[in-house]
């Protein structure tokens, strides 16, 4: 079970350890989450976000800002 969670810790992250890797509030992190911007999943009761869902929401605010930078 440990090693299990070990996995997991890698490859997700938890809401608090999102927050702090982007300067942003926990707060606004859940609204994310409650508005669909960013998906999570449940491991007993923690709620993890995937790393791959990471990149994918920097990937798309990276392009939301070029685009804006453009207009």
């Amino acid at each position: 079970m440990n090693q299990a969670k070990e996995v997991i810790g890698r490859m997700s992250l938890s809401v608090p350890e999102f927050a702090q890797r982007h300067g942003i509030s926990t707060a606004t992190i859940w609204r994310r989450i409650a508005e669909g911007e960013i998906t999570v999943f449940k491991t007993g009761h923690l709620t993890r976000i995937l790393v791959e869902e990471e990149n994918r929401w920097l990937s798309e605010r990276l392009s939301t800002a070029d685009q804006q930078t453009r207009d």
